[in-house]
């Protein structure tokens, strides 16, 4: 039996879908009005939030990799997303596959070649080593491993998990809303304003990287087979990614997202092997073992450093900077995410999602940067030429110079449109889902394809219009701007979580107002047996550790206590 086909409008849930579409458009006809004075104003308010709350970025991104850690080694890891019953629907190698191209986007192809080349030729004064030195090399490629290994996947993982086990665990629709369940006892207001904000931070975020994506292939293009980097080419390519992308959103994450992420992560593989055997190889273990050495010892220092006295912009345009833009990415980073997870347990989830992808980030970043920084220092000049011509020209021109670097090129500039496809695939889904009137149920494979279509071609439409009037900085900074917000966001689902875990039957605000209570004993007046709205308890099972009682789900054991108790058997370890 077929489903009701029902008119667009009335599939989306007004408060989450229009904001988007009218900040957006709002600001790109600003833009073309006053380029200059919108810019200016978006760069103002952008630096007074990072000197001001930067910090907050910093410290949410540490608690959330200490709780993504404690989840790993707990008992609480063993419960199952789904209940104890629940089946993977992905094999291992296809869950990894689309977990990591979906997170990785164009950033990190990229970037794990020239940013250790901007470090090491131009090394911030607290790092204390001479450009160019050995001291300059090891600070370099530590650095990519904070800001692209453990402390961007605790951002996307933290989110992913509490969604995924309001979803799967208790029926909650798959929204940003929903990680904040337990915080919120699911208060569709609270909900809806979170999903609103986070899809007004991803349409803008998408849209940045995919107008920064179709320079890069036109330049891959150009270094690949001569063509000229022009407003035509640039049209054939983001025509060629908006379809790739809407279309594999479209059949879903069984088929166009799982086959396009496994090609993607075999090109993968297969760079790194090239590399590293063409590459300086010694070169690349010895500085990479002592890069690794040197994030160990300093990591957590310099994750938390913000330079209060010395007021050094480079903590804010580097390390708070990708903080910041990790974190608008992580709550509909999570939904997606979350929706691969069914059938695994928590301890399984957080392994994939933090612990293996970050260490191939480590490994990307130790031998492209390794062997870029060996270039560097022996005649190829990548710094000037990204001085002179951008960041994608250094990197091609860094691939160009490797044995076989007439292939290779090709090949990356390949791996670069994969590598924004899945990514904007993934995106393209989770926007869809938040922008549902009601979520995606737990018992739903897919959001509407319709409202797929409409995200895939509003968010290409927005990026190559912008590239073409104005470049993508204006949206850059939109989506930076309204992502400062989100760390309240990020606040309510950590305390959600940690009370999922810890203490289920403390009440916040009850705790709070019953301070101001006089003659009754602190007693809250909604507390005299009547259930309030605010007060349901959903009637699902949590893998045996919500019982019934008086017709009423009840959570009567933490999953910690029932995890160690009667019931550790039932946890489908």
């Amino acid at each position: 039996m077929k489903k009701e086909r029902k008119p667009l409008l009335k599939m989306v849930e007004p408060v989450v879908f229009f904001p988007a579409f009218i900040v957006m458009l709002g600001v790109t006809i600003i833009g073309f009005v006053n380029y200059d004075a919108l810019l200016n104003g978006l760069l103002t308010v952008y630096q007074w939030a990072t000197t001001n709350f930067g910090w907050i970025y910093a410290a949410i991104t540490v608690i959330n990799l200490v709780i993504c850690l404690i989840l790993f080694v707990h008992p609480v890891g063993k419960i199952r997303l789904g209940g104890k019953d629940a089946k993977p629907e992905l094999t291992g190698f296809a869950w990894f596959s689309i977990t990591l191209t979906s997170t990785i986007g164009i950033s990190l192809i990229m970037w794990g070649s020239v940013e250790p080349i901007v470090h090491f030729t131009n090394p911030p004064a607290f790092a204390g080593v001479k450009a160019l030195s050995e001291g300059a090399a090891t600070f370099a490629l530590s650095t990519g491993y904070i800001h692209w290994s453990f402390n961007q996947y605790a951002l996307y993982t933290f989110a992913a998990v509490a969604v995924a086990i309001a979803h799967f665990n208790y029926n909650q629709p798959l929204t940003v809303g929903a990680g904040m369940y337990f915080a919120t006892k699911g208060n569709k207001t609270a909900g809806k304003l979170a999903d609103a904000l986070c899809l007004i931070v991803i349409v803008g975020g998408v849209a940045t990287s995919l107008g920064i994506g179709i320079t890069q292939i036109a330049t891959g293009l150009n270094y690949s087979f001569g063509i000229p980097v022009n407003s035509l080419v640039k049209l054939v390519v983001a025509l060629a990614i908006i379809i790739t992308y809407t279309a594999a959103s479209i059949s879903g994450i069984k088929k166009g997202i799982s086959a396009i992420s496994k090609i993607n992560v075999w090109i993968f593989f297969g760079l790194l092997i090239f590399v590293y055997l063409v590459g300086p190889t010694l070169f690349i273990n010895k500085l990479g073992l002592q890069s690794l050495g040197e994030w160990l010892y300093s990591g957590l220092k310099r994750t938390l450093m913000l330079g209060p006295i010395t007021n050094d912009p480079w903590h804010d345009n580097w390390t708070i900077n990708f903080f910041i833009a990790n974190a608008a990415y992580a709550p509909l980073m999570g939904v997606f995410l979350a929706k691969l997870g069914k059938g695994r347990t928590i301890r399984q989830f957080v392994g994939v999602n933090l612990g293996i992808c970050s260490i191939f980030n480590i490994v990307w970043f130790n031998i492209f940067g390794g062997a870029s920084i060996y270039s560097q220092l022996h005649g190829l000049d990548l710094a000037a030429i990204m001085d002179a011509n951008g960041l994608q020209s250094a990197a091609f021109a860094f691939f160009q110079s490797l044995p076989g670097g007439v292939v290779i090129v090709p090949v990356f500039t390949i791996a670069i449109f994969l590598s924004f496809v899945t990514m904007a695939e993934s995106m393209c889904t989770s926007m869809s889902a938040l922008s549902m009137k009601g979520g995606l149920a737990a018992n739903e494979d897919e959001p509407s394809n319709g409202l797929k279509l409409v995200w895939g071609v509003f968010v290409g439409a927005l990026a190559y219009l912008l590239l073409g009037l104005m470049g993508v900085d204006v949206i850059k900074y939109t989506y930076m701007v309204f992502g400062f917000p989100i760390f309240i966001v990020m606040v309510v689902t950590i305390y959600s979580l940690c009370k999922f875990m810890f203490f289920p039957d403390f009440e916040l605000i009850k705790t709070i107002k019953s301070q101001f209570k006089k003659g009754d004993g602190g007693e809250d007046s909604g507390s005299n047996g009547e259930k309030t709205p605010d007060q349901e308890v959903p009637t699902d099972n949590v893998n045996g550790v919500l019982e019934q009682k008086d017709g009423e789900a009840v959570l009567e054991k933490t999953p910690v206590e029932a995890l160690t108790t009667e019931s550790i058997n039932t946890q489908g370890i």
